[in-house]
């Protein structure tokens, strides 16, 4: 028990140093996911001590049962929450990722109960399950990295002295702002005025080009709500050159480059779309920035958070489609 404490006492600590030195990287959510599992090995030990073999086989058997059952709930959760978002907004393809998402974990607990048919009578498809069953282990553990690290970079909130917020765009319709968007607009509005009572305001760089049904850039539907709601138009930049998260960022950090040399700012986004921003803006050089996210609807967040994962994964995708190669010829070989 000692073993695993200590393990996971250096693993926290190791968390605490890395989220002190950049808080905008995924490696701090994977130390954090791990001090959680030797936390784990830890309790059991515990009890195995303290209930001998009986203690440790009924926690054993209680996670044997709770794990497939915990797997099968968010299945079935996943999917109403997909037939839900595509009520709300429509049956379009991204919207089908929750949904996608629980059928996939209904067939791979399907698989996992024909498993001892599998092995007995269909070796290769048993084969395919156990490696399966790794890949699905390693994404989890990605998942739970990638939510602690969202959850960690937003805690907590940038003090009021930014020099920049930087509000990243998501679409307009024609002119108008959506309410997704007014809702970033609104967060930094509400910041800007708090920094602004204590302060020098900050500037607000609105970010996005003109899209496909949009009448106008986006920073340019952008900055004119924020007019009406009261910030002047010299602490309005505009960023409307650009098609994607990725260019968002850049096009900003060189404007905010241009201002002045040494700087402070903040990223204004939408809150499931907060930290892969937050990588990305590693990724482009903006040195430090923290992060401001506004509220997302709950039958949306899930849909959202899930494909904002998936960017995160595929912005290192060749390293993790290594790791998954790796790991499927160890599964084949502990097969024998």
């Amino acid at each position: 028990m000692l073993f695993f404490l200590t393990l996971a006492g250096g693993c926290l600590a190791l968390f605490a140093i890395l989220q002190c030195i950049e808080p905008r990287r995924l490696l701090n959510g994977m130390v954090f996911t791990c001090s959680l599992g030797f936390l784990l090995l830890a309790m059991l030990a515990l009890v195995g001590t303290l209930g001998g073999g009986i203690g440790i086989s009924v926690v054993l058997i209680g996670i044997v049962l709770l794990l497939p059952l915990a797997f099968l709930a968010a299945g079935v959760a996943l999917i109403v929450n997909g037939t839900v978002l595509m009520r709300l907004e429509g049956r379009r393809l991204r919207n089908l990722l929750s949904m996608a998402l629980g059928l996939m974990i209904l067939f791979f607990m399907l698989a996992l109960a024909a498993y001892p048919l599998l092995a007995r009578y269909r070796t290769s498809s048993a084969a395919l399950v156990t490696v399966l069953a790794f890949l699905v282990l390693y994404l989890s553990f990605l998942f739970i990295s990638y939510l602690a690290g969202a959850v960690f970079f937003a805690l907590p909130p940038p003090r009021p002295n930014q020099h920049f917020l930087v509000v990243l765009g998501c679409g307009v319709k024609g002119e108008r702002v959506p309410p997704l968007l007014a809702g970033r607009l609104d967060k930094a509005v509400q910041f800007y005025f708090r920094q602004a009572r204590r302060a020098q305001p900050p500037c607000l760089i609105v970010c996005g080009g003109r899209g496909e049904g949009e009448d106008i850039p986006e920073a340019e539907a952008m900055a004119r709500y924020l007019r009406e709601k009261g910030i002047p138009e010299e602490d309005i930049r505009r960023e409307d050159q650009s098609t994607n998260t990725y260019e968002n960022l850049r096009n900003a950090k060189r404007i905010m480059d241009s201002s002045m040399n040494r700087y402070r700012c903040a990223l204004v986004t939408s809150n499931y779309h907060l930290f892969r921003a937050a990588l990305l803006s590693r990724k482009v050089g903006i040195r430090r920035c923290r992060g401001l996210g506004s509220r997302t609807a709950g039958y949306y967040l899930p849909n959202a958070f899930l494909r904002e994962f998936i960017g995160a994964l595929a912005m290192h995708k060749r390293w993790h489609l290594a790791v998954c190669i790796m790991m499927a010829l160890t599964a084949l070989a502990a097969m024998g």
